[in-house]
């Protein structure tokens, strides 16, 4: 069996499947269709969220960079439900080693390899790759800096990225499984 370090959409598909609470499925969800960091995750107050848009602000406060990403439509609209049940605190109340445990329960239940938390950024990226885009179209999106990349402007934008990976949700979800509750 291939050892990697990330995800794919099959099997992550197994390991969402696993995940009976609401937050914990919306966490992880934003976590691999988003390409966001854990920590940057458990960051998020109402006010990053811009429904109107579809973004989350990403703001970093080490490498000063900060950044917007753009999220799939079908997860956004997910999301504002969700908030705005939430008020105005932090959106996302778990720490980051109940989600350590939490994913790690996950992919047992589901069948899968012991991984990381953070594979799921990986997972993000080998999605995209697997989509057809390369590191220039979305390094952004993902919070990497590379002097090299900064110089070549790509043609695909935040959005074309978003609505690709909104069909593929769709795809996989065929319905969006809290909305329904």
């Amino acid at each position: 069996m291939e050892n990697k370090n990330y995800l794919t959409l099959e099997e992550y598909s197994r390991f969402i499947e696993t995940v009976n609470n609401r937050e914990d499925y919306l966490t992880f969800e934003i976590l691999y269709w988003c390409g966001i960091r854990v920590g940057e995750l458990l960051a998020l107050t109402p006010k990053d969220f811009n429904f109107d848009e579809q973004t989350i602000s990403i703001e970093d406060k080490f490498k000063k960079r900060d950044r917007k990403v753009m999220v799939p439509a079908s997860l956004m609209s997910e999301l504002e439900i969700y908030i705005k049940s939430k008020g105005n605190g932090r959106i996302f109340t778990n720490t980051k080693i109940y989600l350590y445990k939490k994913f790690e329960r996950s992919l047992n239940a589901s069948g899968l390899q012991k991984r990381k938390l953070s594979e799921l950024w990986y997972s993000h990226i080998a999605l995209l790759k697997h989509l057809g885009f390369n590191y220039k179209d979305f390094y952004s999106r993902i919070g990497y800096i590379c002097y090299s990349l900064d110089q070549k402007k790509s043609l695909i934008t935040q959005s074309d990225i978003a609505e690709r990976l909104d069909v593929e949700r769709r795809k996989l979800y065929k319905t969006n499984y809290y909305l329904e509750q």
